[in-house]
């Protein structure tokens, strides 16, 4: 069966980003949407619960425990992450923890963006480390800082993982990852992911349409956290 994903994830609560909509308001669009996968990635912080788990598998969602860890500056996207994953700061930690927890899959996401975070060079540096590579919404035909990345994917026969990076809620499945599995379990998801048994839905954005996005970002990173 082929399932879709949404797997770089931001809600309210994230300790870095001002975020306007619940958990409650994410299960809401995916069943809206008809996906069968979610993973909350927070930067810094593992946002999972009991109650998370009771209302995704209400609604018949996996929910995959994530985070988005700073790692010597550079955003690292870990998905079925354990508890000690949030405190990783090094690369070498990552390398240790992935020794330690094969479940677990690393993903290197928006690498060659704008932003200081972003892995740039590192991402060579350290692909021993990374599980795949995150083809990231955000971008046009004509400005897409995607395309290194999935040179790079391409050289290390690395997975290519399409994601929306939710942080406005209209734009949750705008790029998805498509993951084709026999049964629904996080460990048969991570295994999917690391064989490659996917497919990615994505659409460009006119410039226009980022400059839109961007200031909407922009606007509620300022707006009074509630």
């Amino acid at each position: 069966m082929k399932y879709k994903a949404c797997l770089h994830l931001h809600i309210k609560g994230d300790p870095i980003d001002n975020i306007s909509y619940s958990f409650s308001d994410v299960i809401q669009k995916a069943v809206a949407e008809d996906f069968k996968i979610i993973a909350v990635t927070a930067h810094d912080k593992i946002m999972y619960s009991e109650e998370m788990q009771t209302l995704a598998t209400q609604n018949g969602i996996l929910l995959i425990p994530g985070i988005e860890k700073t790692i010597e500056g550079k955003h690292v996207v870990i998905l079925n992450c354990h508890q000690s994953a949030d405190q990783i700061e090094s690369f070498t930690q990552l390398q240790s923890y992935k020794q330690a927890h094969a479940e677990s899959f690393i993903l290197a996401v928006h690498p060659f963006f704008y932003m200081p975070n972003c892995l740039k060079d590192k991402l060579e540096q350290h692909i021993q480390l990374f599980d795949g590579i995150e083809l990231n919404y955000f971008y046009n035909k004509y400005l897409n800082p995607n395309l290194r990345a999935l040179k790079i994917a391409k050289k290390y026969n690395k997975p290519v993982i399409g994601t929306s990076d939710v942080h406005l809620i209209e734009y949750f499945s705008n790029t998805f990852t498509s993951i084709t599995v026999q049964n629904l379990t996080i460990l048969e998801v991570i295994d999917a992911l690391k064989k490659n048994q996917l497919d990615i839905t994505t659409n460009s954005f006119s410039i226009l349409e980022l400059i839109k996005i961007l200031s909407k970002i922009v606007i509620a990173q300022f707006s009074n956290r509630k």
